[in-house]
Formats: structure tokens, sequence, C-alpha cells
């Protein structure tokens, strides 16, 4: 006669959590008085959440172009192809230090232009605004032949030539 088992068995063992556990992306796994605790990196929850796609990310780079000498006061990019984005996204743009045609990567972090972002399309993309850095205060009668008030026959206002890099980032 064939012995038969209980219904129900209970087993106790001691598993031990695995020794060669690492943590990684974002993920710190560690040993206090004998808990293992797995919890985030602080400051890379918004890193790890765009790599899985939660909070996308988006960047891009091009040319702001404020014409050939002597240039002009402002310039603009329109920035199309994001089909993600809406109008709520915030959109940042900056001066990105490389070379172009017109001005060395140098002229980037010392006399570039200030440059925002905004105008959101939802669906479409989004603009980049470059004004000039400095305004010249106006000359009163250095070169009368350009107009009163002018030194360089735009009011007095100094303005911004050729081509500067600039960079964006929206999420």
């Amino acid at each position: 006669m064939v012995a038969s088992l209980p219904a129900v068995v209970r087993v106790n063992t001691q598993v031990p959590f695995p020794a060669m556990v690492q943590g990684g992306s974002g993920v710190q796994v560690a040993k206090n008085n004998g808990v293992w605790i797995v919890s985030l990196v602080p400051g890379q929850l918004v890193s790890i959440m765009q790599a899985s796609g939660f909070i996308p990310s988006f960047t891009g780079q091009g040319l702001l172009d404020f014409g050939a000498f002597p240039g002009g006061s402002d310039a603009q990019l329109v920035v199309t192809g994001q089909a993600g984005i809406l109008a709520g996204s915030i959109v940042r743009a900056f001066l990105m230090p490389a070379q172009t045609a017109d001005h060395s990567a140098d002229e980037h972090w010392v006399d570039g232009p200030v440059v925002m972002a905004g105008n959101i399309v939802p669906g479409q993309g989004f603009t980049i605004y470059g004004n000039t850095r400095f305004q010249m205060p106006a000359l009163d009668g250095v070169n009368p032949a350009l107009g009163p008030g002018s030194a360089n026959g735009n009011g007095g206002n100094a303005m911004t030539y050729g081509k500067w890099t600039v960079g964006w980032a929206w999420q």
C-alpha cells in the first residue's frame, strides 16, 4: 500500500536575497540592518520617466539667422515636425557654442543674442525668437547723414548679424 501525503504541505526555508543584485538606470539597492531597500536615485526620476515614455522629451538644434551684416535687431526660427507637442508643453531655447559660417563658438558664449521659445502650435511646433543682447544709446550728431540721434542708421539700436547656433528642448 502506498502512503499518501497530507493535502497541505508547509515548508519553512531561509532564502537569502541574491548577493549580486545591483541597481541601475536610476535605481539603487541597499541593505540597512538586514533589510534590503530598493529605491530611486534622487534627481533621476524625470530621466527614468522620459526613458520609459511617460514624459516625452524632444531636442534639436538649428540656425537663427539675423541676416547679412549689418543684420537686424531680431530674428525668428520656426521649428516644425513636432507632432506630439501640446499647448501646455514646456519649451526651452538656448545658444549652443558651436561655430557657424558667421560666428565662432566663443562668440556664442561672449556676445550672442538673447533667445527664447514661444508661440506653440499644438501638433506642429513652436518659434524660437532672438533679440540683440545690448542696446546702444542714441548718440546725437555722430553721423548727421543718417539722421538725428543715430549712430548707426537704426535709431541707436545695436544690431546682430549672421547665423547663430541655437538648441531647443521641450516636454
